[in-house]
């Protein structure tokens, strides 16, 4: 791998598709709103650091309300995420070991479409809060899936 330079031009993380998988809870009240939690396992790259990942756990509380009656929800959350693995930035110019973070607060926005007791369609924006390597912030846009696990054991 080549020499990867750091560039103050670009500071966003996310530049190639990562795949995550995790668990959630959720409570869905009667009155069109819901409550989760999001625990999930994902990859993050970024276009500054070549073929450098960050690998973390992230918990996040969100809270949401179905618009009209249509099976469309709109939720937001703030969490925590944290970074499993320190990588090695030998290969990247004026990174310095000092400028990185291992926990950085997460802001998340989603759109879900929820077919009741089949499953949930997500699609979303994930952004870190603060930086975890130089001026850097986390970003992810994403569409997932959720499958309520509780109607197999019924």
């Amino acid at each position: 791998m080549g020499q990867v330079v750091n560039s103050t031009e670009i500071n966003f993380t996310e530049s190639a598709e990562n795949y995550a998988f995790g668990i959630y809870a959720a409570y869905y009240t009667e009155k069109s709103l819901s409550y989760s939690i999001d625990v999930f396992y994902v990859s993050t790259s970024s276009p500054n650091y070549g073929d450098i990942k960050f690998n973390s756990v992230n918990f996040i509380p969100n809270a949401g309300i179905e618009l009209g009656n249509s099976n469309i929800h709109f939720s937001i959350g703030f969490g925590a995420g944290f970074i499993l693995n320190k990588p090695s930035f030998d290969t990247v110019k004026d990174v310095e070991s000092k400028k990185y973070k291992a926990i950085d607060g997460l802001a998340q926005m989603a759109f879900h479409y929820r077919i009741k007791k089949v499953l949930t369609l997500d699609l979303g924006a994930l952004y870190g809060v603060n930086n975890i390597v130089d001026k850097h912030s986390r970003i992810h846009f994403y569409f997932g899936a959720r499958v309520p696990v509780n109607l197999f054991f019924k």
